[in-house]
């Protein structure tokens, strides 16, 4: 049968810079896959 599964993950990246006081980058990537079982 199928099986599927579902996986994500999600990166949070933070830095402070003079022109960017307090300015947080946020990225979040998910795949998914499934294959016979």
């Amino acid at each position: 049968y199928y099986y599927y599964y579902y996986y994500y993950y999600y990166y949070y990246y933070y830095y402070d810079d003079d022109y960017y006081h307090d300015y947080y980058y946020y990225y979040y990537y998910y795949y998914y896959y499934y294959y016979y079982y």
